[in-house]
């Protein structure tokens, strides 16, 4: 699975590594770190294929299981529920990506502390979901945000912080207040 997802052949490892996991209706009591691995594997694969929709149904399962396996504010948790808004927000459904990048956001402000990054990077995203939904305002105001952190944490000219700047502009494009795009 691994060799097939290195040469970016990453349908084919994507269903080697679901085939690892051992089944998808196997109870929440007998996952274990392995089967943790093969799905979050399987739905990354499915990701970096395109498949969103396959990587939206095993993120949703991975969640499930890691709240169960590791508890709800837990570093691999969470990041299993941010790359289950991103994969939800590639099929369109945004505003169900913004509550969880919302959440994601919250819990890793109390858990995370000062990783700005790692709280920048949920706000940016839900400003793509708003903006998308036609909510020009919070969008500005997330990506607002997100460019504060960003500035805190690698610097006012990274790459990273630009976008955020660029898509904040272009939020306020939209608001058609032309001063501050």
């Amino acid at each position: 699975a691994s060799t097939s997802y290195d040469t970016g052949e990453y349908s084919n490892a994507a269903v080697l590594y679901e085939n690892l996991y051992k089944s998808p209706s196997q109870a929440l009591a007998d996952a274990d770190i392995s089967d943790l691995s093969a799905l979050s594997n399987a739905a990354l694969s499915y990701d970096n294929a395109k498949n969103y929709e396959k990587s939206c149904e095993l993120y949703e399962k991975l969640y499930e299981l890691r709240c169960h396996i590791n508890g709800i504010n837990h570093i691999d948790t969470l990041r299993a529920l941010y790359n289950y808004a991103y994969a939800l927000s590639e099929v369109n459904q945004h505003e169900k990506a913004v509550e969880m990048y919302i959440r994601v956001y919250k819990a890793r402000l109390q858990t995370m502390g000062d990783d700005y990054v790692k709280l920048a990077n949920p706000l940016h995203n839900a400003g793509f979901s708003l903006l998308e939904l036609g909510r020009y305002e919070e969008a500005a105001e997330f990506y607002a945000k997100a460019y504060e952190l960003k500035v805190k944490s690698i610097g006012e000219k990274a790459e990273n912080t630009l976008k955020s700047l660029v898509r904040l502009g272009e939020s306020y494009a939209k608001l058609n207040d032309i001063p501050k795009a």
